[in-house]
C-alpha cells in the first residue's frame, strides 16, 4: 500500500484505489492461531473470510464521495484501509493531501482526561503545533458546544456527547480529506444539522470527503458520487440516485429472503405442532414467492389495458425496478387542471396522479404511493393510499384497479419524477413492484411565482401589538 503523495497521481485525483482486496482469518479457537504458527506446514486451522475483494475508484479533489451499503459490506474495513489503520492483504491505495478520519466514536481518547486534554492531544498528534494549540481547542470547544462537560473526563460521556467532541477534533484540523463512518447518525437532530452544515462549508473549499451512511437523503443531498459495497464488492459507482436505488433493491431482497427463512422454520415448527395437535397449520406469509393465481396476459387485461401496459413496461424497460409482481404497476399518468393528460403542469395547479395496478394474487389491504423527486433524484415528498387515509379494498385476483391522487404542485419550476410503489404493508422493503423514475414531468412557472426554496406552504401571517 502507498499512502503517498508523489508526481505519478494527478493533481486532481485526491484518492486512488486499485484491485483492493482484505482477507481475515478467522480462528475458532484461541489455541488454533498458536498451533498453526507452531506447526508450519500443518493443517490450516482457520477459515478466510474476504472483506474486500478486488475494490476499485477513483475521488477527485473537492469531491464527496458517498458509501453505502448493508452491514458486513466492507465499508468499514475500506475506511480503515484508507485512513492507514489497517493494511490490504493485496491491491494499491494512493492518498494525497493530508487526511483526518472519523470512525469509531471515542477512539484515540483517554478515557480520563477531559474533553479539552483529549482535543489538545488530538491536535498534537495530528500535527498541530504548540503555538496554535490553544486556538485550536478553543475553536473544538466553540463547534462542540458541551459547555461544563468539556473539562470532564470523556469517560462519563454519552454516544452524542462523544460525537460531538470527536467531529469537532476533526473538521476544525481543516485536513485535505476528511473520512467519516456513519458519525452523523449519532446524537441530537441540531448538531446534526449542524455538522451537515459545515460538511458543506469543506465542500465549498473544495476539501475532499468520503461520507459512510444509511440515510439515503444525506448522501443524495451532499455526494457528488456514491458506491455500492455489498459482500466486499463493488456493485455500483456514479449517480448518487442511481445507487441507491440499487442498494434499496438488495435490502428488498435480503429482507425477503430473511423473512421467508424464518417463516421456513416457523412453518417446521407449526408442522411438528399440527402432528402433535391435529391443528391446521399456519397460512404461508406474503414474505413468500407465492404462485400467481392470475398471471399478468393479455387475455386477463384485454386489448386496451394490455396495450397500455407494454407501452409502459416498453418506457420503463432501463429504469431500476423489483418486487415480487403479485402485484403490478401497469401505467402511471399525470393529468393537468383541465383533466388532460400531459408532462407539463403550472406552478400552483391542481394535478392528478393516476396510477393503474394488477392484481396476480389476492392481496390484503395494499398500499400503494409515490415518491416525488427533483433533478438530482433528492426525494421532495411521498405519499401513500395509507398516509392519505384512503384505504384500497382487498383486490382479488385479476383485479384492475386505478387509484388516483389529486393534490396541488407548488414546486420551484424544473424537472421532476415520480417513482411509484406498491406494497403489501407500511414496511418500505415489502414491495410487490417498485419502478425508479416511472414518469417524468415538468412544472413550469405561473405569473407569480413565490418559490424561494423547493416548495411553498400557504402561509397565515397574523400581527399582534404588544404595547
Amino acid at each position: 500500500m502507498s499512502q503517498a503523495t508523489d508526481s505519478a497521481c494527478e493533481p486532481e485525483v485526491a484518492i486512488r484505489v486499485e484491485d483492493l482486496r482484505k482477507t481475515y482469518n478467522l480462528y475458532r479457537r484461541p489455541v488454533d492461531l498458536l498451533l498453526e504458527k507452531l506447526l508450519p506446514g500443518g493443517r490450516q486451522r482457520h477459515d478466510c473470510v474476504e472483506a474486500l475483494r478486488g475494490v476499485s475508484f477513483e475521488v477527485a479533489r473537492g469531491e464527496c464521495l458517498g458509501i453505502i451499503g448493508p452491514n458486513g459490506g466492507g465499508k468499514s474495513t475500506l475506511l480503515r484501509i484508507l485512513s492507514g489503520i489497517q493494511q490490504p492483504t493485496s491491491g494499491r491505495v494512493e492518498v494525497r493531501g493530508a487526511m483526518s478520519a472519523l470512525l469509531a466514536l471515542g477512539s484515540g481518547f483517554v478515557p480520563d482526561m477531559s474533553g479539552r486534554e483529549n482535543a489538545a492531544l488530538y491536535g498534537s498528534l495530528r500535527g498541530i503545533a504548540s503555538a496554535d494549540s490553544d486556538r485550536y481547542v478553543a475553536l473544538v470547544e466553540d463547534f462542540a458546544e458541551l459547555e461544563e462537560f468539556f473539562d470532564r473526563p470523556v469517560r462519563i460521556y454519552s454516544s452524542g456527547m462523544f460525537m460531538r467532541l470527536a467531529f469537532a477534533c476533526a473538521v476544525e484540523l481543516i485536513p485535505d480529506i476528511v473520512i467519516i463512518d456513519e458519525a452523523l447518525s449519532v446524537g441530537d437532530a441540531y448538531f446534526q444539522h449542524k455538522c451537515v452544515s459545515r460538511l458543506q462549508d469543506l465542500r465549498r473549499n473544495r476539501r475532499t470527503i468520503l461520507l459512510v451512511s444509511h440515510d439515503p437523503n444525506l448522501i443524495k443531498s451532499m455526494c457528488n458520487r456514491a458506491m455500492l459495497l455489498y459482500a466486499g464488492q463493488r456493485l455500483e459507482y456514479g449517480d448518487p440516485g442511481a445507487v441507491i436505488d440499487d442498494y434499496h433493491r438488495i435490502r428488498f431482497e435480503q429482507d425477503r429472503r430473511a423473512v421467508a427463512g424464518r417463516r421456513e422454520l416457523r412453518r417446521a415448527v407449526t408442522t411438528n405442532a399440527t402432528e402433535a395437535t391435529g391443528d391446521s397449520p399456519a397460512a404461508p406469509g406474503l414474505a413468500e414467492r407465492r404462485p400467481l393465481a392470475a398471471p399478468c396476459t393479455a387475455e386477463a387485461l384485454g386489448p386496451e389495458l394490455w396495450a397500455r401496459r407494454h407501452a409502459f413496461n416498453a418506457a420503463v424497460a432501463n429504469n431500476k425496478r423489483y418486487g415480487t409482481r403479485e402485484g403490478e404497476i401497469i401505467d402511471i399518468r399525470l393529468r393537468d387542471h383541465d383533466n388532460v393528460p400531459s408532462n407539463s403542469v403550472v406552478y400552483g395547479r391542481e394535478v392528478t396522479v393516476v396510477v393503474t395496478t394488477y392484481y396476480a394474487n389476492p392481496i390484503t389491504a395494499p398500499i400503494l404511493g409515490f415518491m416525488l423527486r427533483d433533478h438530482r433524484g433528492y426525494d421532495v415528498i411521498g405519499v401513500n393510499t395509507h398516509t392519505c387515509g384512503a384505504e384500497l379494498p382487498c383486490p382479488g385476483a385479476g383485479a384492475v384497479v386505478d387509484v388516483a391522487f389529486r393534490l396541488t404542485l407548488r414546486l420551484r419550476p424544473g424537472s421532476y419524477s415520480l417513482a411509484p410503489g406498491l406494497s403489501y404493508s407500511l414496511n418500505d422493503l415489502d414491495y410487490m413492484d417498485w419502478i425508479n423514475q416511472a414518469l417524468t414531468f415538468e412544472v413550469v412557472a405561473a405569473d407569480a411565482f413565490p418559490v424561494y426554496g423547493v416548495t411553498y406552504f400557504d402561509t397565515e401571517v397574523t400581527f399582534a401589538r404588544l404595547r
